[in-house]
């Protein structure tokens, strides 16, 4: 398995110096007072080869992600709409209970109207329920009623003849 994907190991596998780069092995420089105990066999150049595997699989798992980032977008745009119209419909739910609200309001203050208006309908109408009573008690008080009128004669009666 490869080193995990980050920038600096993509940057360094398009310059070439990725750990699938093949050098040529350093030779060990012959001693110069000892005579080689076999002839020198010249080493076969090794092709410039890099490991494109590596590199392969470096973007596979660019792709990867991003096709992972790419779905969690579409995923989060679509959640946005969903509450976008959730919000729209509370919206408009907000506004029909304050329309109701403001309708309620009239309504009670109208009510509250009435009913004062009532007190004062009722608080006259016991003035003068007040007022009949005192008039009655008045009217038919025995100090305010007329002597019968066989009574006024017999007193009234020796005095004018």
């Amino acid at each position: 398995m490869s080193a995990p994907f980050d920038e600096q190991s993509l940057v360094n596998l398009l310059r070439g110096t990725q750990e699938g780069v093949r050098e040529e092995p350093a030779r060990p420089e012959a001693a110069p007072n000892r005579a080689p105990a076999e002839p020198e066999q010249p080493a076969a150049p090794l092709p410039d080869e890099r490991d494109f595997s590596a590199a392969l699989d470096l973007v596979k798992r660019a792709c990867h992600s991003l096709r992972g980032a790419e779905a969690r977008a579409v995923q989060m745009e679509r959640e946005m709409q969903r509450l976008r119209e959730a919000a729209a419909g509370q919206a408009e739910e907000i506004e029909a209970l304050t329309e109701h609200v403001a309708a309620l309001q009239a309504r009670a203050d109208e009510a509250e109207q009435r009913a004062e208006e009532a007190q004062n309908r009722a608080a006259e109408a016991e003035g003068w329920l007040v007022r009949l009573h005192d008039a009655i008690k008045d009217g038919f008080s025995p100090a305010r009623r007329p002597a019968p009128a066989g009574d006024e004669e017999q007193e009234g009666g020796a005095g004018r003849l």
